[in-house]
């Protein structure tokens, strides 16, 4: 009986630990989340991604991501701004994360510490939407920068055999030449050649049919962006 008693007192206790890690890891989880947007904006109030893109990059399934966005909206640290999912993060959860992470041996009223959560970067990552807000985001070494390169002098010379109006052709054009003249700068702007690919993608996903544009859209598919 004593025997019994103690191994039922054993499982209790190893049952209240897993539900403390199981706490734990959830609101490390959210801290993530908070985090990712918090980067991805740069503290910008007015733009915003998919729940479920950030959660894609950070590892979440669905219903995780789903769980911890609506969470953080009803805390009032992230706000839902239209349909299909898009956030943004409100001057609430910037005030979150600059707190937690000045503090990182602290826990907050949210989150764990900090110095005990593994933060993935947003480097060589991209979240985008098709939205009057949109930004399209891309981080990338030396490699990606000479493979983008390479990307656009195929481009060019397939741009006549893609069957695109003028207009379109021409809009292209532009788009490869602004990101050639960041290529060239001692400082390339990471969000001007992220938008850059971004409409040049758009343009190239017109062309339905184009074996081609199924080949240059697979090469884009490559990029961080």
């Amino acid at each position: 009986m004593v025997n019994f008693l103690a191994a039922t007192s054993v499982i209790a206790a190893v049952i209240r630990l897993k539900n403390m890690n199981d706490i734990q890891q959830i609101r490390a989880d959210r801290f993530r989340f908070l985090q990712a947007y918090y980067e991805f904006s740069g503290g910008d109030l007015y733009k915003w991604a998919p729940i479920q893109d950030v959660g894609n990059f950070l590892g979440f399934d669905r219903s995780r991501t789903q769980n911890i966005a609506h969470f953080l909206a009803e805390e009032g640290l992230l706000k839902f701004w239209a349909i299909g999912g898009h956030c943004g993060i409100t001057h609430a959860g910037i005030v979150e994360v600059e707190n937690a992470l000045s503090r990182p041996e602290t826990p907050s009223h949210y989150f764990p510490a900090t110095s005990t959560i593994h933060i993935e970067s947003m480097v060589n990552s991209v979240i985008q939407q098709n939205s009057p807000n949109a930004i399209a985001t891309i981080r990338v070494d030396a490699t990606t920068l000479a493979d983008i390169a390479n990307f656009l002098n195929t481009l060019e010379s397939s741009l006549p055999h893609l069957g695109l109006t003028d207009t379109a052709a021409s809009d292209v054009s532009a788009e490869i030449g602004t990101i050639r003249s960041q290529l060239s700068s001692s400082r390339p702007k990471n969000s001007v050649i992220g938008e850059c690919i971004s409409s040049i993608r758009n343009v190239i996903e017109g062309c339905a049919g184009s074996v081609i544009a199924t080949n240059l859209l697979n090469t884009l598919s490559t990029f961080p962006v």
